[in-house]
């Protein structure tokens, strides 16, 4: 499945990220008023991969998941990109970890702290223009996409999720 030039911020549904689920963007980032870019894959209100290319003064790739709203330990890894530069970024799923690739070099192996078949949605959003967003192997796929803005839609949460519950405060009647 290709989409070409979807306007950021971006989402769209996907499912079934398998064995060998491919994602590749090609873009150009900018010098906006973020100062960054970043790409992730949500599974319900978790966040089960998210990829922030700073631009700021450590000019790192910074590479995390969200569970339960608490971001995990942070990867830190050089980022190539440099603004008004082209990029590929290449997220490939393996058995147990997202291979990363920007401009075919090996970023790092994300291990998955969520399993990927739980994830339903992707975004982007930042100082990036995507020219082609490519999707390769998924059981299914919403074609098209569409806008959105930083706060991600709800989605259901994947079977086997259980959502925590606050307990009810008690009622009291009359004295």
């Amino acid at each position: 499945m290709h989409i070409d030039n979807p306007c950021v911020p971006f989402s769209t549904p996907i499912y079934g990220f398998k064995h060998d689920s491919k994602v590749e963007i090609h873009g150009d980032s900018f010098g906006g008023p973020c100062g960054e870019f970043c790409v992730e894959f949500f599974a319900g209100p978790e966040i089960a991969l998210h990829i922030n290319f700073n631009f700021g003064h450590d000019h790192h790739i910074r590479i995390n998941s969200m569970l339960g709203g608490i971001w995990q330990c942070e990867e830190r890894h050089h980022n190539p990109v440099c603004h008004g530069e082209h990029f590929h970024l290449k997220i490939k799923n393996h058995h147990n970890h997202f291979d990363i690739k920007v401009n075919g070099h090996h970023i790092c192996d994300f291990h998955h702290r969520i399993p990927p078949h739980y994830i339903t949605n992707m975004g982007i959003r930042g100082d990036v223009h995507v020219h082609k967003l490519h999707l390769e192997d998924f059981h299914h796929h919403h074609s098209g996409g569409y806008v959105a803005g930083y706060n991600q839609p709800y989605y259901p949460a994947p079977v086997g999720y259980v959502a925590p519950v606050a307990p009810i405060p008690p009622v009291v009647l009359g004295r």
